[in-house]
């Protein structure tokens, strides 16, 4: 059984992406993520994930989706899985607890996006690359879902290697197969994914600023830098210097009792030194 949503995303890709498929598996809590250019129910996709499955003998039996979301209200979508023998059921009634298996999920994996952008200072027109990367790294931890192992063990019947892990967006250095005598030998760009059924490793040519895929590259994923040649974030966290971020514009509105011309609270906003936490304090004027 398979669990699905759809995400609107208001900004697009650098591919022209503006929605994603999220489908996790009800059992293993196995994740896949499918960045769309349309705003419609994306049959093309499904049509592959289905054959993928199949292909595994993982045909899915049945269809969660959100009773409230576009899969649900789309008449296509329906259509394309009641002529493949699956059915489609939604999460309201007697099952809205399984609503929370995949909407856990979207937010999940929408923060992960955000965190892996802006740690390593990567533009938002790469969070299609994002998403599809986050699976691979953010399930690979355990769930009490699956008996003491991680969703991937449980998916593949094996467990993956660290090895396999990389670092979104830090420098990669793929071998140049047409290279003349005297030309480099490697050429620089930043890790951005792998492929959906091959290992080719996805980056950005930080040269020609196209996207390109190779099977041969040297990794650093210790000294990372942006676009403009400056430390990420969070390579200067692993070296123990703070980073000087821009803090997101701060509103706090206090509410005026009605018989005082003050307020009531005073607050203090405090922002300590690494690695503390930033800090809200609210204290009550006790001469009130």
């Amino acid at each position: 059984q398979l669990h699905m949503d759809f995400v609107i995303v208001n900004k697009k890709s650098i591919r022209g992406m503006v929605a994603l498929l999220v489908v996790i598996d009800a059992r293993t809590r196995k994740l896949f993520a499918f960045p769309t250019r349309s705003r419609r129910p994306p049959l093309d996709t499904c049509c592959f994930l289905f054959t993928w499955l199949q292909r595994q003998d993982r045909a899915p039996l049945a269809i969660r989706v959100n009773k409230d979301g576009a899969l649900a209200k789309s008449t296509e979508f329906n259509a394309f899985w009641f002529d493949l023998g699956v059915g489609v059921f939604d999460t309201g009634g007697h099952a809205s607890y399984l609503n929370g298996k995949v909407k856990r999920t979207n937010h999940t994996i929408m923060d992960m996006v955000c965190s892996q952008l802006r740690t390593h200072s990567a533009d938002d027109k790469f969070w299609c690359f994002a998403s599809q990367h986050a699976p691979d790294n953010g399930y690979n931890i355990v769930t009490h879902a699956t008996t003491g192992k991680i969703p991937n063990a449980e998916w593949f019947d094996r467990t993956p290697s660290i090895a396999n892990t990389r670092v979104f967006f830090s420098d990669v250095y793929p071998i140049d197969p047409h290279r003349k005598k005297l030309d480099p030998r490697v050429l620089h760009g930043k890790f951005l994914c792998f492929a959906a059924t091959t290992r080719l490793i996805k980056y950005l040519d930080t040269v020609t600023n196209q996207i390109k895929e190779t099977a041969n590259a040297y990794f650093d994923e210790h000294t990372t830098r942006d676009q403009s040649g400056n430390l990420t974030p969070g390579s200067l966290l692993l070296r123990g210097v703070s980073p000087s971020l821009p803090l997101p514009p701060f509103e706090l509105t206090t509410v005026d009792t009605p018989i005082m011309d003050r307020p009531i609270h005073n607050v203090a906003i405090t922002l300590p030194t690494l690695p503390n936490k930033i800090g809200l304090h609210i204290g009550f004027d006790n001469e009130f």
